[in-house]
């Protein structure tokens, strides 16, 4: 990865500057005659690389970007991003429902019955939603493997950049709610540990968390996942563009939509 060149200048005058004190005491005998660096020699030099998201406190971030979302590029970078959604660690009210998309999903009854038959996630959304968000995406790639089931699009390359998205459902049926329950329960606590933005979302299926995957050099993308349990099912939506940000909420707020769609598919046919 490359640092910033203030950071990479930073990184290399430390190097330098330990290999001036420490080499010169490799050749004398006697290791307490060692010349202690001045203060002088070490003033401006930092013995390990700072990390930029332990730069601002808690307190000065959240004047300058409330209720963000972290976002560490390793040590040499950090994007404090602002969300709709309350602190990380906490949990957020589910995805608000986007005018002219039609319901929000419908309330989870808790005694819903299991999914037993195949499902075709390509199915769940619309050809005109697929067309608005993956402009020029083709035919959707699909994969089946047992009870697992993906669909997914892709706009052509040829789309202009900062329009081009990519859009993913995928569905896993397990043999009961309590097996479910209790992988889902595992996924949190990865997803939770892997990204700083994670957040459980009340309200929507059964159980349900989101978390925003970026890059924002080389091939830029933002990316926004949501997981969520119903019975013995466990669905995944993924949304993103290839851009480095979502300034206006427009990808997050898509991620959501698509999956209160897709939610309110498969409760108006389980089984």
């Amino acid at each position: 990865m490359r640092l910033p060149v203030a950071l990479g200048a930073l990184a290399v005058a430390a190097l330098v500057g330990a290999g001036a004190v420490v080499v010169p005491q490799l050749g004398r005998a006697p290791a307490a005659v060692a010349a202690a660096p001045s203060a002088t020699a070490a003033a401006g030099r930092f013995a390990t690389l700072p990390r930029a998201c332990g730069l601002l406190t808690p307190e000065q971030a959240a004047q300058a970007v409330p209720k963000a979302l972290i976002m560490p590029r390793e040590n040499a970078e950090c994007t404090w991003h602002q969300s709709l959604a309350k602190a990380v660690g906490t949990t957020a009210a589910p995805p608000a429902a986007a005018s002219g998309t039609g319901p929000a999903a419908a309330p989870v009854p808790d005694d819903l019955p299991p999914f037993t038959k195949p499902l075709k996630p390509c199915t769940l959304v619309s050809d005109d939603l697929v067309r608005e968000l993956t402009p020029s995406a083709g035919e959707p790639f699909t994969y089946v493997k047992g009870a697992f089931t993906s669909c997914s699009w892709k706009s052509d390359y040829a789309v202009p950049e900062a329009k081009r998205g990519e859009l993913s459902i995928t569905l896993d049926t397990l043999d009961s709610a309590a097996m479910s329950d209790a992988t889902f329960d595992l996924s949190k606590r990865v997803a939770s540990r892997l990204h700083t933005n994670y957040l459980e979302v009340d309200g929507l299926a059964h159980d349900a968390f989101t978390y925003t995957d970026t890059a924002t050099r080389g091939l830029r993308r933002y990316k926004v996942t949501y997981e969520f349990r119903l019975s013995n099912l466990q669905g995944t939506v993924e949304y993103g563009r290839s851009v480095g940000v979502d300034p206006d909420g427009s990808i997050a707020g898509n991620a959501g939509k698509v999956t209160r769609l897709v939610i309110d598919r498969l409760l108006k046919r389980p089984g």
